[in-house]
């Protein structure tokens, strides 16, 4: 598949690693961030769980396209300062554009009747944050 042909540029065939990595994320993040403990329905987890990966899902994959690119352009090791300035400010664009996003989700759906509540600013600024941080530390560090 054309899309994990990028060993080049990510220094690992990340394939395994994305497909065992998102559903982990996904499953951990409902107990660390939602308190799950509290809630032991199994619906509920469901949700959170479906939700949490599309989360993971797409800061991987975003934040992976950004890391392809800004290594090409800023190839080796005496431009990792600006490759990591660079990708650090696409995440915090990104984490803008995703509370956004979430805030609009809400309210329309809130509008519709549904029980969807997003979860507190604090609680997605600190995920965000941290599914960023962890994508950019595993490619920066096998590059």
């Amino acid at each position: 598949m054309k899309y994990f042909e990028y060993k080049e540029e990510l220094g690992i065939n990340d394939k395994w690693l994305m497909l065992i990595g998102i559903p982990l994320i996904g499953f951990l993040v409902p107990f660390i961030f939602f308190d799950l403990n509290e809630e032991l329905s199994p619906v509920f987890f469901v949700v959170k769980f479906i939700h949490s990966c599309f989360y993971a899902a797409f800061y991987w994959l975003v934040l992976r396209y950004t890391f392809i690119k800004l290594r090409r352009k800023y190839p080796g090791t005496k431009q990792v300062q600006r490759r990591i300035a660079l990708q650090f400010l696409v995440a915090i664009g990104l984490i803008i554009l995703v509370e956004a996003f979430s805030y609009f989700l809400g309210i329309c759906l809130d509008s519709m009747g549904s029980a969807y509540m997003p979860p507190p600013l604090i609680q997605l600024n600190t995920l965000s944050f941290v599914l960023c941080i962890s994508v950019g530390a595993i490619y920066e560090s096998v590059y």
